[in-house]
């Protein structure tokens, strides 16, 4: 009977994770935003198959904690996402598969993955491997690229940018392309001798005003976005972008002719909000302007931080697992009461994972 039960499983899983040679077909292109707008979150109460938790790796506890999760954070309605940088790339070197079914085990529906470069360049194994996983749980991928305020110098070279991706794409089957861009172009952190040559510097106390260099930085990373965005369309890939919560309140109160969120979303199909502070009421607070400026349903995600490290923004990671579940039930409360509300993104995956299989 035992010998019966390991091959049920062997082969449900065979079914669930695929190798990067599921698919043969290679050309340009991930996903059509009518595919991916289609495959909206499964629901309360995602059924996860019991070969995923084995891949992931998880304890029956592991297995316990991934449920309250979703129940807290994952609706039928939104597509959560998580950031994963290169430190996940390393720690799961030999195990990309696990890292795609811990990812499922979760809820998510959308990856951003920041790799180095040349993991692009050369098609690597571990990346067509990743990708390929992660299509075979209903997730997509999205590389963090154009991320550099350099290219507020010449928005024109926002297209080499795109190139790595497409050029990617055009190496490797269909089950192993990149879904997408998730842009991350922090304009307002190009601050006094941040990036040289650069006209305009930001500065939080005294460069708002129509015309003053906040507002002329944020016209430059529209364009960025605009082109970036006519590349992405020819290419078959979506593109998002990661938003300050305070370009839309001064937008609102006249300090800004740019940064409105449907500035942004005339070029992205959809923007992350980067709030980043220490409690579900301030989260929420700056997250409300941006839901109700949108012009398009599920367009707008709510990020906040468990990432600990060195940069000065909050993190609830210190508030412990039980807050984290608070407060994603909270935003998804508040949040689904609004058409344009797109779901709760996690930065960083890293973060969550640590406080996940501390419980």
């Amino acid at each position: 009977m035992k010998r019966i039960y390991t091959l049920f499983s062997l082969l449900a899983l065979s079914l669930v994770l695929c190798s990067p040679s599921c698919s043969k077909e290679s050309g340009k292109g991930g996903s059509s935003w009518d595919e991916i707008n289609g495959s909206l979150g499964q629901g309360d109460g995602i059924k996860v198959p019991d070969s995923a938790y084995l891949t992931a790796g998880c304890t029956e506890r592991n297995r316990q904690t991934a449920e309250e999760w979703r129940a807290a954070a994952c609706h039928k309605n939104t597509r959560n996402a998580a950031w994963v940088y290169t430190a996940m790339v390393t720690k799961y070197a030999d195990a990309p598969e696990k890292l795609a079914a811990r990812l499922q085990v979760l809820g998510f529906r959308d990856v951003y993955l920041s790799c180095p470069k040349t993991m692009y360049d050369n098609a690597d194994k571990w990346l067509k491997t990743f990708v390929s996983c992660c299509h075979s749980a209903s997730m997509k991928v999205h590389a963090v690229r154009i991320s550099s305020n350099e290219l507020l110098l010449n928005p024109s070279d926002v297209l080499k940018e795109v190139a790595i991706i497409s050029g990617y794409n055009s190496k490797v089957s269909q089950a192993e392309r990149l879904d997408g861009i998730a842009a991350d172009l922090e304009v307002h952190i190009a601050k006094e001798g941040r990036v040289p040559g650069l006209a305009y510097a930001w500065n939080s106390s005294t460069g708002y005003g129509v015309g003053k260099d906040n507002d002329q930085l944020l016209r430059l990373g529209l364009e960025v976005l605009d082109k970036a965005s006519k590349a992405c369309n020819e290419a078959n890939l979506q593109l998002s972008e990661a938003i300050s919560y305070a370009y839309q309140s001064h937008f609102d109160t006249g300090d800004l002719s740019y940064g409105s969120t449907p500035q942004f979303l005339s070029s992205c199909q959809w923007v992350s909000i980067m709030a980043y502070l220490s409690t579900k009421e301030s989260i929420w607070q700056k997250s409300e302007p941006i839901l109700k400026a949108a012009d398009r349903g599920a367009s707008v995600s709510i990020a906040y931080k468990t990432a600990v490290n060195n940069v000065d923004s909050p993190s609830l990671q210190p508030k412990g697992w039980d807050y984290l579940l608070e407060t994603s039930r909270y935003l998804n409360t508040n949040a689904l009461t609004y058409r344009a509300y797109r779901g709760i993104d996690v930065f960083t995956y890293e973060g969550l994972e640590n406080m996940w299989l501390a419980q």
